[in-house]
């Protein structure tokens, strides 16, 4: 049987949303996203119970299971999806195939050509066996019974499942791809498979490779007597057979061997798109294909090119979903100052400044400039809450809201300016420092959730600090973190770091 999951959304790393309008491009980029839970031959029958997308534009979706399973194959899930991400800046497609609870069966449902005939054959071949008072015992019907059947289970699996994502950055127009496949519970014929290494191998039916007329159930053989007559086979009988059993040579059983191919993590690139497959299974029986299969199948293409930011987007836009960032505030002569970048959909419009401790109400209004920045100023707040985590405030236009910020913050940037290929870093930390004084690390981002150490210092014992670094070729985003001291009577120190700023706005 099979049943409808829902399937997770796979999230493919480094496909973060870049906010604003893209350049003009020539040809814009377009996704296609598939999945197929498993697909090839079964005893010669084209099989494909589950595809999501193929030839098609990618959407976000799953397909329901429309065929019913082959006897011979089990599965609890059956997975094809889809899922597009439509963000102006970054859109990214994702293909996922799968199932999970997977057995592949050869009995009852397969018709194996098995060495039945010459077992036979050699049981026919064992004579009746003489007992005392010319009573003899045909063994030939139990052994019989005693032959093996193959071992049910040729394979099973837990789960196994490929994802293959194409994506945009916002700083390239090339589409990025990248895939991934799980594969958990493997095994044949119950013993574990090394998923990592190619399996190719001829594995044996049977269990055991002869019966022994020693493991027949005597209790349940007929004796016959003089004349043909059936007699009981008594006590007596029964203790004068056992050895004889016991000598009896064993019935040969020949092997039949079943030839099975296993490759997994298979991943099939060229330009515009990307296949990832979990697993590729092949099985065959006395040269006859048993199956064919590719189970667990993502694929994504991407056509086009990618949007790229405009050179003179805020760079603290670049790595967020959001339209509206909050980049400081802090107080400057007896007022709160609250400055930001929006997106260049509000250039002109007014962002209301909300503040946490008095429930949320506005206390100061923005229009945002051309260059996207925004600045204004608050009165400061009471004196009993300024100092709390309550003193936050948020920057909103309509659904669109900044995260809340802090009033007060140990470590704080006043400036990042450049000049001449470099960039100069102003900034403060409220004493105390740490005894000794802690170095600073200058942190700068180079890609959406990558960053780097690009300097080390320290500051001034007034707690100031201003450093000079080459400037980076794209927009740039800085941090400084370090640690202090939270009061001069408890040595231990604490961690501390700016908010990240970009160049200054009124710089650009």
């Amino acid at each position: 049987m099979h049943r409808r999951l829902t399937p997770v959304i796979f999230v493919i790393a480094g496909l973060a949303a870049v906010a604003g309008p893209a350049t003009a491009q020539a040809a814009p980029v377009t996704f296609t996203c598939e999945g197929s839970a498993l697909r090839g031959t079964v005893l010669g029958q084209p099989l494909e119970p589950s595809v999501f997308g193929r030839g098609q534009e990618c959407r976000t979706g799953q397909t329901v299971p429309s065929i019913t399973l082959p006897g011979l194959l089990r599965a609890d899930v059956l997975i094809a999806a889809g899922q597009k991400n439509n963000d102006a800046m970054k859109p990214s497609a994702t293909g996922v195939g799968g199932l999970a609870g997977a057995r592949l069966m050869l009995l009852p449902d397969t018709p194996l050509p098995l060495p039945t005939d010459q077992i036979l054959a050699n049981i026919d071949a064992v004579p009746p066996i003489s007992l005392p008072g010319l009573v003899t015992v045909d063994i030939r019907e139990a052994l019989r019974a005693l032959i093996p059947l193959p071992q049910a289970n040729l394979l099973s699996v837990g789960v196994l499942s490929s994802v293959a994502g194409a994506s945009c950055d916002g700083t390239t127009t090339t589409p990025k791809f990248a895939g991934v496949s799980s594969i958990t519970g493997l095994s044949v014929l119950g013993r574990a498979i090394d998923v990592d290494t190619p399996l190719q191998d001829n594995i044996n039916l049977f269990d055991t490779a002869s019966i022994r007329p020693s493991d027949i159930d005597i209790s349940k053989l007929n004796a016959t007597g003089p004349l043909g007559v059936s007699v009981p086979l008594t006590q007596t009988l029964q203790d004068a057979l056992r050895p004889i059993l016991a000598g009896l040579p064993p019935i040969e059983i020949p092997p039949a061997l079943a030839q099975v191919k296993i490759s997994t993590r298979e991943q099939v690139r060229d330009a515009t798109s990307l296949t990832q497959r979990a697993l590729r299974l092949q099985v065959s029986l006395a040269g006859q294909s048993l199956l064919d299969l590719v189970v667990g199948e993502g694929k994504v293409s991407a056509v086009g090119d990618c949007p790229v930011a405009a050179a003179d987007e805020p760079a603290e836009l670049q790595c967020t979903d959001r339209k509206l960032v909050l980049l400081d505030v802090f107080e400057e002569r007896g007022r709160v100052r609250l400055r930001g970048a929006a997106d260049r959909d509000l250039v002109g419009k007014t962002v209301l400044m909300k503040y946490r401790a008095d429930g949320n109400r506005v206390v100061a209004r923005a229009k945002v400039r051309n260059n996207g920045s925004f600045v204004t100023t608050a009165p400061l707040p009471r004196a009993s809450v300024r100092n709390t985590n309550l003193s936050r405030y948020t920057a909103t236009n309509g659904k669109e809201r900044s995260l809340p910020l802090k009033l007060v913050r140990r470590m704080r940037t006043s400036s990042v300016q450049p000049a001449n290929g470099f960039v100069t870093i102003r900034g403060r930390i409220t004493l105390p420092l740490a005894k000794p004084a802690q170095e600073i690390r200058l942190v700068r981002r180079v890609a959406c959730g990558k960053a780097q150490v690009i300097k080390r210092f320290k500051a001034k014992s007034d707690g100031t600090f201003a450093v000079r670094v080459k400037g980076s070729t794209r927009p740039a985003v800085y941090r400084a973190t370090t640690r202090v001291r939270k009061n001069t009577t408890n040595p231990k120190t604490y961690p501390t770091f700016t908010l990240p700023r970009g160049i200054d706005l009124d710089r650009r």
